[in-house]
Formats: C-alpha cells, structure tokens, sequence
C-alpha cells in the first residue's frame, strides 16, 4: 500500500499534524458535529459510542487524515480522499472551533500537508470542494491560492483546484 510512504507527523513550529489515535475518537465527535460534517444518521446510530463512530466514519471517508494538534490540544482535522498517485488529491480541512479559526492554523495545516504530499506522491493539483453558501471556506482556499473551477450540476457545490509546483 502506498500509504507508508506518507509522513505519520508533521511539524512546524506550534502545530503538530499526526495520525489520529484510538483516543482521539471523542475529539472528532465533538468537532464533526459542530462542523455539521458527520452525518446525523451515524450519530443516531451510535449514541452511546460517538467517539467509535466518528472515527469510524473518518477511516472510511479518507484515505488518510491527520488530527492537527497546537501544543497539546487537538484543534482540527485534514483529511484526504482519493490520493491518485503523480495527479491529484481531495483535501478536507476542519479547524473544530471558532475561537482557532483566523489564527493561521489552517494555512499553516495546508502548507505542512502539500510539502509532503508532493514529497509522497509527486502530486500536481489538490482538490477541494465547498458549499457555495460556506463564503468564510471559499474565501479561505482563495487566500492560500486555489482557484474555482466551473462544474456542471446544481451549483451548490463550488469545486476549488490549488496547482502545486514541482519542488
């Protein structure tokens, strides 16, 4: 599998990306709820074993994610789905609260995870896609450098394509 060639921590500074760890199952409820991303189904379903649940549902949405971690304190998520190895990824990125939102994490998050992914896997382009009401998320991919693509559908969802250079 080619996921032993991706980095199980990276660092910078005050922020820690690592690989969640069984005890990080809690801390993925509380931020997926928040978020609105973990879907209320499985919530339902796993009442009583919401920190499981949630990190069952990140293993099989990703195929990788690392918690992203300031000092001790575990503050969000990234998360990448269909990694095509000399071509593209899916990102997902989620700063759990408000209070850490426009601190630079994210940016930061982003910086750390395209330096390896472009070590890993020679990746030309990370992919994200946001609800085109989400303004606050838009405005953010923008600032770090993605541009929209047009798509066809419904235009709810607003597909974000971020060229990486070669190093």
């Amino acid at each position: 599998m080619f996921l032993a060639r991706v980095p199980s921590i990276l660092e910078e500074g005050d922020i820690r990306l690592r690989f969640p760890k069984p005890g990080d199952g809690p801390v993925l409820m509380g931020g997926l709820q928040n978020s609105g991303l973990f879907p209320r189904k499985h919530f339902s379903r796993y009442r009583h074993f919401s920190g499981l649940a949630a990190r069952r549902w990140a293993r099989k949405t990703f195929v990788f994610s690392y918690i992203i971690e300031v000092g001790p304190r575990p503050i969000g998520l990234a998360g990448f789905q269909e990694v095509m190895p000399g071509e593209s990824a899916i990102m997902t990125l989620l700063i759990f609260s408000d209070a850490d939102r426009r601190c630079g994490y994210g940016s930061r998050s982003v910086a750390l995870c395209i330096d390896a992914l472009k070590r890993s896997f020679s990746l030309k382009r990370l992919v994200a896609e946001v609800e085109h009401e989400n303004i606050a998320s838009l405005s953010f991919l923008k600032k770090i450098g993605f541009i929209e693509v047009p798509r066809a559908g419904d235009g709810r969802v607003v597909k974000m394509i971020r060229y990486l250079e070669k190093s």
